[in-house]
């Protein structure tokens, strides 16, 4: 299933990107990416809109950690994983989501700074992780 829902992320690059954005059309944010692409694959996932730019973490948090796996400390990345990122460094609260693309070189995430999903160097966020998701096996 981590396959289907990366190859579904792969369908969104070069969309724009609009805060709270929710559609194939008018754009995604980094959590509408995944939102998106999860229910493209048949997954039921709870949403949730009306946040600032800089979110809430523990709110994020908690909703994050009720519907998916974090995945142990210290295990390799795997493709379709979901990192939660610090934006800027470790000091800042995580808030930006990615997708650890089918050649784990790479995630993809709506990123506000290109003004679409794209898709990045892994590497070069490695040190802002927070946390890995990974889809619980069940769904």
């Amino acid at each position: 299933m981590n396959l289907d829902f990366v190859e579904a992320a792969r369908k969104y690059i070069g969309l724009r990107w609009v805060h709270q954005g929710r559609s194939r059309t008018q754009g995604v944010d980094c959590l509408g990416l995944i939102v998106l692409a999860a229910r493209d694959i048949g997954m039921k996932v709870e949403d949730c809109t009306g946040y600032r730019r800089r979110p809430d973490d523990r709110k994020l948090l908690r909703m994050v950690d009720e519907q998916m796996d974090r995945a142990p400390e210290g295990d390799p990345l795997e493709p379709g994983d979901i990192l939660l990122l610090h934006f800027k460094d470790r000091n800042t609260s995580p808030y930006h989501f990615a997708i650890v693309d089918k050649d784990t070189n790479y995630i993809i995430h709506g990123y506000a700074p290109h003004r679409r999903v794209v898709v990045d160097l892994s590497e070069a966020w490695l040190d802002n992780i927070h946390s890995v998701y990974r889809i619980p096996e069940a769904l």
